[in-house]
């Protein structure tokens, strides 16, 4: 019986991606990915995902998916090779953050009847309470 609860808290561990927490109004700082980016990503608690390029005519804005600029571009900066700096963090940056990889992977190719699942990536940005 411990086994089997053991296996369960490790699936959960490993299954859950981790958590960055931070007070509104504080400046920090979150490592989304170890290895060079091509752009960030952050998906909202209803769904929309606005993406953040390194490079090109969007550099360092968060675009929504109608290409619209969202929030101040002076509030966030990119940190080589993985990491967004925001300098006042606001209830628009809550959301779940993840990465476009600069080099895509390449593709494994398994036997039949084979699969592998891909993971957990990225970091949630929740927010601590503030008292008063």
């Amino acid at each position: 019986m411990k086994f089997l609860l053991l296996l369960v808290l490790l699936h959960v561990v490993f299954s859950v991606p981790p958590f960055h927490g931070t007070k509104i109004g504080e400046k920090t700082i979150i490592q989304i990915a170890e290895e060079k980016v091509k752009a960030f990503t952050r998906t909202k608690g209803f769904g929309s995902l606005q993406t953040y390029n390194i490079e090109g005519p969007n550099k360092n804005k968060w675009i929504d998916e109608k290409g619209k600029t969202v929030g101040d571009p002076k509030n966030y900066e990119f940190k080589a090779p993985g990491s967004l700096l925001i300098k006042k963090v606001s209830a628009l940056d809550e959301a779940h953050y993840d990465y476009i990889p600069l080099v895509p992977p390449k593709p494994v190719v398994l036997p039949p009847g084979l699969h592998i699942d891909p993971g957990v990536t990225g970091v949630t940005l929740n927010f601590f309470p503030t008292s008063k």
